[in-house]
């Protein structure tokens, strides 16, 4: 058995994943766990849906006919149930409401992402030795709030992708990649290639 570890650890991709330093990820302060966790985890849901609408065929005939609507449990009340038990949520959630509309899905979640990055840098400027209040750094509240907010707002955009991929017939979705997904994946690409270089 233990060759079969060896020969697995001894591939070179392998080998050098086992070899990062994942112990930095430890190191990073609660509010930038939780944005990197989340963030991750929106890229992964966006990037399966995203492959599942590239890879469907949108010329199906069946596609493309109307079908009746089940009523049942759909992802916006999920979404929104989710919203109201964070904290905050009832906040959130009607700005949700709000914001939610049927038209410009992909549009809306790239301004969000776009929002999302400025409470990124700002919760980055907090943890780094440039923050100029040494009174208040390293707080655990504060960076707290700032990776909950900045994971609110990408779990927010990853809600409206979806929301587009799952409520939408096959024929009326680009079968492209939205931006808003391509640049969530480029803010996690270079936060790990930061950390683990």
């Amino acid at each position: 058995m233990a060759w079969i570890e060896q020969f697995i650890f001894n591939i070179p991709p392998v080998r050098w994943l086992v070899n990062l330093p994942w112990s930095r990820l430890l190191g990073l302060s609660v509010g930038e766990q939780i944005a990197l966790s989340v963030l991750t985890l929106c890229v992964l849901l966006g990037g399966l849906s995203a492959l599942d609408r590239m890879t469907s065929d949108a010329r199906d005939p069946e596609a493309a006919k109307p079908r009746k609507k089940k009523r049942g449990l759909g992802i916006r009340i999920i979404a929104l149930v989710i919203l109201a038990l964070l904290p905050g949520g009832l906040v959130g959630s009607a700005a949700v409401l709000i914001v939610m509309g049927k038209e410009g899905w992909r549009r809306d979640a790239f301004s969000i992402v776009g929002l999302s990055l400025v409470i990124g840098v700002l919760l980055v400027w907090y943890s780094s030795t440039y923050f100029p209040f040494s009174a208040l750094a390293n707080n655990f509240y504060i960076s707290g709030v700032l990776g909950i907010t900045f994971a609110l707002t990408q779990l927010w955009a990853t809600i409206k992708l979806l929301r587009e991929y799952w409520g939408e017939p096959i024929h009326k979705v680009p079968w492209y990649p939205p931006l808003a997904l391509f640049l969530q994946t480029s803010v996690l690409a270079f936060l790990v290639y930061a950390l683990l270089s």
